[in-house]
């Protein structure tokens, strides 16, 4: 009985396959996966079009949910322009933003859906406080390339201030070079408490920041 179920079933498999592959611009998907959980891992989807549903800057190996900063781009350039958009910044506006972002990300391992939710939380993506006038989008103390304005890193564009952070995460000895990736390793150090930053809970910064690059992140997988 247990056998004529499993030839049956790999019958079944291979009747979908022929039929998919038969078909013009036709596709089938088989994966192992928890359906309840993610419906694109489900094993025998099949479908018709150019392809999957399933954007291709999200690595398939990536959970929604990683707070590991180190990483492929898990959204678009087109995800980041919209989501700025959306909000209201600044930075939407200056031509080829939302690429620098994707590229400098690409270029440095890290994924910019984290800087990106960086920006949100530190100022309402350039929307609100010093970054207004600054250009940063991570609110650095210090000395940028267009110098400092009340302490804290300025530049002449956006992308000097997203360039600028991506480099200050992947070699600071504080982060990257101190081996600290994740979120829950970075964030006390980068918003400490003593700044009277509240990191941890619903309202936190960590759990914010989460919060943000999942969402997009599952925004871009079934976009």
């Amino acid at each position: 009985m247990r056998l004529a179920f499993a030839l049956g079933l790999f019958a079944l498999l291979f009747f979908s396959f022929a039929s998919a592959a038969s078909l013009p611009g036709s596709y089938l998907v088989l994966v192992s996966g928890d359906c309840s959980s993610d419906p694109a891992k489900c094993v025998g989807l099949t479908g018709t079009g150019s392809s999957p549903q399933l954007s291709s800057h999200i690595a398939s190996n990536t959970p929604l949910g990683s707070t590991d900063l180190r990483g492929p781009p898990s959204i678009s350039p087109a995800t980041i322009q919209r989501v700025l958009a959306q909000g209201g910044s600044p930075a939407a506006s200056e031509p080829g933003f939302a690429q620098c972002l994707y590229d400098a990300g690409k270029q440095s391992g890290i994924d910019p859906a984290f800087p990106l939710a960086f920006f949100k939380r530190e100022s309402s993506f350039g929307r609100a406080g010093i970054a207004k006038s600054t250009k940063g989008i991570g609110n650095v103390k210090g000395s940028g390339s267009a110098g400092s304005y009340k302490g804290f890193r300025a530049y002449s564009t956006w992308c000097q201030g997203a360039k600028d952070w991506f480099g200050l995460i992947s070699g600071s000895k504080y982060y990257f070079g101190g081996s600290h990736f994740t979120l829950e390793q970075i964030l006390p150090i980068y918003a400490p408490t003593s700044d009277n930053n509240v990191l941890y809970g619903n309202g936190g910064y960590i759990n914010g920041v989460a919060g943000l690059v999942s969402s997009w992140r599952n925004s871009e997988r079934y976009a």
